[in-house]
């Protein structure tokens, strides 16, 4: 069973949770071949590595085993313990066992990996018998990332990854400061590993992120000097596998689904009704499947207007990019640049009812959908799905209040001018506001979003947190703030209201 230590020998500061800065951007071959080797003890496992690391690693072995005769959750004494001396952190950094593993699954040579393969399989057996987690986490490190990573970028994170599940531990002294120049991940992950039962120091709240996890990168702001915050989001369905698993089964599995896939066509002659060579690329193929238009290669992208009666309020579903942009005309405008092919079927079809703007898609498949929208003055906003939506200039409202209601994992970031803004975000997505609102801003989470509010201050600020938000919110006058679950809620002027709950966090920053 594992206890809390404090052994003085250990007691550095954790560079585990903050050496993000030494992942390549470059992505390198997958992790595999591991798979196959006997599961052993963990002395064994470590015999091959010995000269590798510090001289205190028959003791640091010994005591992992000693702490975990009785483990939980289903592992072993050797796959607990293994876990227990990944997380052991010596007087010499550069020999600790973490830095040398994670600087080998860095390396472009995964030759340099195969002396490794018995601690790898007995260290991910025990983790991949652990619940996957979704939850936000944090991890940083003492210097500027921000000018590195674009919003959109996609990023590998090779090594093992430590993360936190507080804030407070994080910002400690013995991992980050509270002060100079750092870089604060705020991380959304679906597969993380509470590892907490099995670390060598329990208070961390350590969570795991398995090698070669993928991440994109959904917003980013500097709400201090010195201060950059990133939020990454792990990637549901990467669309290549980088780790293996590590059961032979599986691999063999996933082996023979991939050469089936290759030998074979992966529709039949009966299911389709068109097919389409672009003879300029020779490459792109393009399936009309029963009457369901599908993306079309041969066509040419265009933009093409959709006339419609004024509007005020906008209702988008799909995982389209959309650009707003105030007309100075009292005239509302809506263009779309797709394929030809989709304009001329009649499956794009844009409604306005209740002044209330509808973009239906019926059974469309696209990969390329770009909607243009430009209106004198806009009420409200709904958006259910995955796309991004931009504004181009400052969006004004002539209603009281501006409504934004976002649902699913859209990334919204505006700019805008109003009297009151009311915002309700459920689900994983982001909003980024900037400019002003005049009176009161009232704004409800729940789930894993964010709400970047550090840029458009409003007289009263009023927010509810529920899940594993994250929020920055600045008013003027006053901020009123009830939080649950494990969000953060960080804020900028007199708070005038405070409830907080579970194992949430409020901060000025």
């Amino acid at each position: 069973m594992t206890t809390s230590h404090s052994t003085a020998s250990f007691r550095i500061p954790h560079q585990r949770f903050s050496d993000v800065e030494n992942e390549p951007r470059k992505y390198l071959l997958p992790i595999s071949g591991y798979q196959t080797t006997p599961l052993v003890s963990l002395e064994e496992a470590i015999t091959p590595v010995k000269h590798l690391l510090d001289e205190d690693i028959d003791t640091k072995v010994y005591i992992a085993k000693q702490n975990c005769k009785e483990p939980k959750d289903g592992l072993t004494q050797n796959e607990s313990a293994a876990l227990q001396l990944y997380t052991m952190e010596g007087d010499n950094s550069n020999e600790s066992l973490y830095l040398v593993l994670n600087q080998t699954l860095r390396a472009e040579s995964r030759r340099r990996l195969k002396i490794w393969f018995p601690f790898l399989k007995l260290l991910l057996t025990g983790l991949w018998k652990l619940p996957n987690q979704k939850m936000c986490v944090y991890r940083g490190v003492n210097a500027d990332l921000s000018e590195k990573l674009n919003i959109g970028d996609t990023v590998v994170w090779w090594g093992f990854s430590s993360c936190t599940k507080s804030l407070d531990v994080l910002q400690s002294e013995q991992f980050l400061t509270k002060s100079g120049t750092r870089t604060l991940f705020n991380v959304e992950c679906y597969n993380g590993k509470f590892i907490r039962n099995h670390s060598f120091y329990e208070a961390e709240d350590e969570v795991l992120l398995l090698p070669a996890t993928q991440l994109v990168v959904a917003s980013k702001l500097s709400p201090a000097p010195g201060l950059h915050i990133i939020h990454v989001k792990e990637l549901k369905n990467p669309p290549v596998q980088l780790l293996k698993p590590p059961f032979v089964e599986d691999s063999k599995v996933s082996r023979k689904i991939g050469e089936d896939q290759r030998m074979s066509t992966p529709f039949s002659h009966s299911s389709v009704n068109n097919i389409c060579i672009n003879s300029n690329s020779g490459s792109h193929v393009s399936i009309i499947n029963n009457g369901n238009y599908a993306t079309n290669a041969c066509d040419r992208i265009q933009r093409k207007h959709y006339p419609v009666s004024s509007f005020d309020c906008i209702t988008l579903d799909g995982g389209f990019d959309v650009q707003l942009s105030h007309s100075y005309d009292k005239q509302s405008v809506v263009e779309i640049e797709t394929y030809e092919s989709l304009h001329t079927s009649r499956c794009i079809q844009t409604v306005v009812e209740n002044k209330t703007l509808g973009i239906r898609l019926g059974s469309c498949s696209y990969s390329v959908m770009k909607v243009f929208i430009q209106m004198p003055s806009l009420r409200c906003l709904t958006a259910n799905g995955s796309g991004q939506i931009v504004s181009t200039n400052t969006l004004l409202s002539a209603a009281d209040t501006l409504q934004l209601f976002l649902h699913g994992s859209s990334n919204v970031n505006l700019a805008v001018d109003v009297n009151s803004l009311q915002v309700r975000l459920h689900g994983s997505g982001s909003l980024k506001l900037q400019g002003k609102v005049q009176n009161v801003l009232q704004l409800e989470c729940h789930g894993s979003g964010m709400f970047d509010g550090a840029h458009c201050a409003a007289e009263v600020a009023r927010a509810t947190l529920q899940g594993s938000c994250t929020a920055y919110i600045v008013g003027v006058k006053a901020v009123h703030l009830s939080i649950g679950g494990v969000s953060n809620a960080f804020y900028r002027g007199p708070l005038k209201e405070r409830h907080v709950g579970g194992s949430s966090l409020a901060r000025q920053f």
